[in-house]
């Protein structure tokens, strides 16, 4: 008798699996696989299980998109007393060889009409956990459809392919347009010579707050140039959108005109002011006991003079001529008595002897043929 239970002892020892055969041992695993699921739950990797008896096949296909707290049941079978499967992480493009992550023995499998019942649960944190069981619910190879984790319902799982995914570049944002501005502009009155693509005529412009003049290439649209007039315009400035190679970056149209003066002439600049007598060939007109010393004021635009003799007031015609050339008419002279007429007399004697005159500085120096006849000083 004694032998009879040590014999059943050993047979027990060495063949857990028979002894042991109604006590299913059942397998809880959670593994957390890295890199396989997206941040949206969709699975980056196939997840495949091998038997014994059959070559690794994705359960859990790469391109679906898995809640959290859902699962799925997958039966599989197996040949042999106790059943052995792997677990492998399978790259979608084939890249690599599937890498195992499992392998796993379950005591009390038998291969009559029953199967393996494998859960896989995808947990709140995109974990894997696997359940494993002996099981004669459901057949080999049926796989059941995701659900949430409270609600398992037996219905066929549809086939989901994987959604291609369109990357698209976000647009560059637009750069921003540049406004249009208005400017000022002063222009003189005379055209001046520039070289663009060949030589040409330029106006020449003075940019407000600028103290430097510069040659402008462009033309204004709305302005009529008018030589011998000096302008002051306002000037829309509008930014061109590709220009050609050749051309501006700017447009220019004009805004309002402020103001077009004839233009002041060399002459003018020199002639045009209030003189007083410094000194004349005569003897009258040097003296120091001339009460009042005659004013001369010129009008170049106007092509007159006026004045103060030492007892008259008095005004004519002059014609300024090229080449510092001039010519004082008679004067029409007021009648009033002083003791300087003789004086007076010389004084609109030399003056309509003068042809031609001289500045310098501050000093108009009046001529009749190589004489200095009268010199003036600016007054201030």
């Amino acid at each position: 008798m004694k032998k009879y239970w040590i014999v059943l002892l050993l047979v027990m020892a060495v063949f857990p699996a028979w002894a042991d055969e109604e006590k299913l041992t059942r397998v809880h695993k959670i593994f957390d696989l890295p890199g396989v699921f997206s941040r949206d739950g969709v699975l980056q990797e196939s997840i495949g299980v091998e038997t014994l008896a059959g070559i690794a096949s994705p359960v859990l296909k790469a391109g679906q998109s898995f809640p959290a707290s859902a699962k799925m049941k997958f039966g599989i079978s197996a040949d042999c007393q106790c059943a052995k499967f792997r677990l492998f992480r399978m790259p979608a493009d084939g890249s690599q060889s599937p890498v195992e992550i499992s392998y796993d023995a379950v005591r009390g499998f038998s291969p009559d009409n029953k199967t393996l019942e494998i859960l896989f649960e995808i947990t709140d944190n995109r974990k894997v956990k696997l359940s494993v069981e002996v099981a004669e619910t459901i057949l080999p190879g049926q796989l059941l459809e995701w659900v949430p984790a409270k609600e398992i319902v037996s219905v066929p799982q549809p086939k989901v392919e994987p959604v291609p995914v369109k990357l698209v570049e976000p647009e560059k944002p637009a750069a921003p347009k540049a406004e249009a501005k208005v400017e000022s502009f002063k222009i003189a009155s005379a055209q001046v010579d520039c070289m663009g693509v060949a030589p040409m005529k330029c106006l020449s412009i003075q940019r407000e707050g600028k103290t430097d003049w510069e040659n402008f290439y462009d033309s204004i649209q709305g302005f009529d140039y008018e030589p011998g007039f000096d302008y002051e315009i306002k000037v829309k400035v509008t930014p061109v959108e590709n220009p050609p190679a050749d051309a501006s970056s700017l447009s220019y149209a004009l805004e309002e005109l402020v103001a077009k003066v004839p233009a002041v002439t060399e002459e003018e600049k020199v002639l045009h002011d209030i003189w007083v007598l410094k000194s004349a060939d005569s003897k009258l007109l040097n003296s120091e006991t001339l009460k009042n010393k005659p004013v001369l004021e010129l009008h170049v635009k106007k092509s007159v003079y006026i004045g103060q003799a030492p007892c008259n007031r008095y005004s004519g015609g002059m014609k300024v001529l090229e080449n510092n050339a001039i010519e004082f008419e008679s004067a029409a002279v007021t009648r009033m008595a002083c003791d300087d007429l003789a004086a007076e007399t010389d004084y609109f004697a030399l003056l309509e002897r003068v042809d031609s005159y001289r500045r310098e500085g501050l000093e108009l120096i009046l001529i009749a043929g190589d004489l200095e006849v009268l010199r003036f000083k600016k007054v201030d």
